[in-house]
């Protein structure tokens, strides 16, 4: 299939090495949402979670 869907949890960084970024309701991490299709080699799709949402590329064939 080239559709792909997923969920998970994304954690906010620490700034500095010390204390973590805080999303606007005080929390550290909050569910995302992905879906994505696998088109000639790239996977393109849309992020959500409760604060924000957007888009991703991933080439699948490049190396670095």
């Amino acid at each position: 299939p080239d559709s792909v869907t997923g969920t998970g949890t994304a954690y906010q960084p620490k700034a500095l090495r010390l204390l973590p970024m805080k999303y606007p309701d005080g929390s550290t991490s909050t569910a995302v949402t992905l879906r994505a299709r696998l088109v000639n080699g790239m996977l393109q799709g849309q992020y959500a979670n409760k604060f924000e949402t957007g888009q991703f590329v991933f080439n699948l064939g490049q190396r670095n």
